[in-house]
């Protein structure tokens, strides 16, 4: 076809001749997804498919896919989306540049669209990223702040894989999350991230993930506990801010 897509496929046996089938969409339920629910500027929307005898299959694994940047996008502004027509979802996908494609893998074909995005994502994020040692059962309040977010982003704190924590940022792009913890009695990690609706995690312009990371150690030594008992009966158990 002229999309000049390409589809990789490794180590998967199939019964017969497989063709990559790639059909542009100029309107319908998925361009008008990608157009609703993205801050695209431009956007091209694909139908990909591979047909065996005559018939629609999908991919027996995991596949790389490789779309070719369009002519006049900006790489560091261009992405990939996955468009479920049937559910609404419109999904960003993990992507990385080769040459003058985007690529990424994926075990399902449908409708993938590239868009270059408004968003300059001159993102600048500000957290703690180191370690930080504290008694056993104080608390900490985790501090993040960020300029030029997304309107429809969040800046969250996450409790190892758990969000526990998430704002808006206000018309001018800049936002705020506190979060306090409770009495730690164990090691921590947390991160402060700039993330979608769906919990992915936006770029800079050099493709790098906008997270934080604050490793805390607790200090569990039998005098620690013993002196943190005392203090929980005089409530003198100390909050540790860990801020920018």
């Amino acid at each position: 076809d002229d999309t000049d897509i390409v589809v990789v496929i490794d180590g998967e046996d199939y019964e017969s001749e497989v063709t990559l089938v790639v059909e542009e969409s100029f309107d319908g339920t998925a361009f008008n997804l990608i157009n609703n629910q993205t801050d695209s500027t431009q956007s091209y929307v694909y139908d990909v498919k591979l047909v065996m005898d005559g018939q629609e299959i999908q991919p027996k694994g995991k596949v790389t896919v490789k779309i070719p940047i369009p002519e006049g996008y900006n790489p560091d502004l261009s992405y990939i989306y996955h468009v479920n027509t049937e559910t609404g979802v419109v999904e960003r996908m993990d992507t990385r540049i080769e040459g003058e494609y985007l690529v990424f893998e994926t075990t399902h074909f449908s409708y993938y669209a590239i868009i270059e995005s408004l968003t300059t994502f001159r993102t600048i994020l500000k957290a703690f990223n180191s370690t930080k040692e504290i008694n056993f059962r104080e608390k900490v309040r985790i501090i993040g702040k960020a300029t030029g977010v997304p309107g429809n982003c969040f800046l969250a704190v996450y409790d190892g894989a758990n969000q526990v924590a998430r704002v808006l940022p206000d018309v001018d792009g800049n936002a705020t999350v506190d979060y306090l913890s409770d009495n730690l009695t164990g090691d921590k990690f947390y991160s402060v991230k700039i993330v979608d609706e769906r919990g992915n995690i936006l770029k800079d312009s050099n493709r790098n993930d906008l997270q934080k990371n604050t490793t805390i150690k607790v200090k569990q030594g039998f005098f620690q506990k013993l002196i943190a008992f005392f203090k929980g009966l005089f409530g003198l158990l100390a909050t540790i801010e860990i801020k920018p």
